[in-house]
């Protein structure tokens, strides 16, 4: 008899490296749900994709704000990262 994956309380069990190598692909398991999801999938990510930037204009940072300033430039809406960042570029052609 298989090991189960869970107890009767529902505690799901670490899984072994036998679990591992009796998976099975989920498209061979549940084909229809696996084959709908993935055609769902593809039709949403082709919507809104933009092509390929040129040249990069921007530079991926972090940066720690205060909950005040995040809090008021989200209020605005959507842009609200490119708000923060024109409200600095003001800030420096200003000096």
């Amino acid at each position: 008899m298989a090991n189960p994956l869970s107890d009767k309380t529902g505690e799901v069990r670490e899984l072994t490296a036998k679990d591992f190598a009796q998976a099975m692909p989920a498209s061979k398991v549940l084909p229809d749900i696996v084959g709908h999801a993935t055609a769902q999938t593809l039709l949403a990510s082709k919507q809104g994709k933009r092509g390929a930037q040129k040249a990069l204009t921007k530079q991926s940072i972090s940066i720690r704000l205060s909950p005040n300033v995040v809090n008021y430039f989200k209020a605005t809406g959507k842009g609200w990262q490119t708000r923060i960042n024109d409200v600095l570029s003001e800030y420096i052609a200003s000096k």
